[in-house]
C-alpha cells in the first residue's frame, strides 16, 4: 500500500501545535517516504497556496 500525505498533515507539519506533535510529524514522514510517500498535486497545491 503506498501512504499518501493530505494537506491537513503538512499544514500540522508547517504550523504544529506543539513541538511534540511536529516531532512525532517528522517522524512518521520520515518513516513514510522510505515506503514512497507520495503527495497528489491537489494536496501540493492546496499547502503552497495556504503557505503564501
Amino acid at each position: 500500500m503506498t501512504p499518501v500525505a493530505d494537506t491537513r498533515l503538512l499544514l500540522t507539519l508547517q504550523f504544529p501545535p506543539t513541538k511534540e506533535l511536529k516531532a512525532r510529524i517528522e517522524e512518521t514522514i520520515t518513516r513514510e517516504l522510505a515506503g514512497r510517500l507520495v503527495a497528489p498535486s491537489v494536496v501540493s497545491t492546496e499547502f503552497l497556496k495556504r503557505n503564501r
